[in-house]
């Protein structure tokens, strides 16, 4: 569904902010704009990486192909 799709974009945002910054908002400032609770985007945010098998890294192939 259209939240579901929405939960998963501010999750993978969630991720890719805490990789690249050494300052980022909490959790809960991303789960306000989702529309989720906490605990919910903790969820979402575990599920990816652990769908990605801890890997948010990529490799130099890959991104030369894009």
């Amino acid at each position: 569904t259209q939240t579901n799709i929405k939960r998963l974009v501010f999750g993978c945002l969630t991720l890719a902010t805490k990789f690249f910054n050494d300052s980022y908002e909490k959790r809960t400032v991303f789960s306000i704009v989702a529309e989720t609770t906490r605990d919910q985007m903790w969820k979402i945010t575990d599920f990816i990486i652990d769908t990605l098998d801890f890997d948010l890294n990529v490799r130099s192939e890959d991104y030369d192909l894009y």
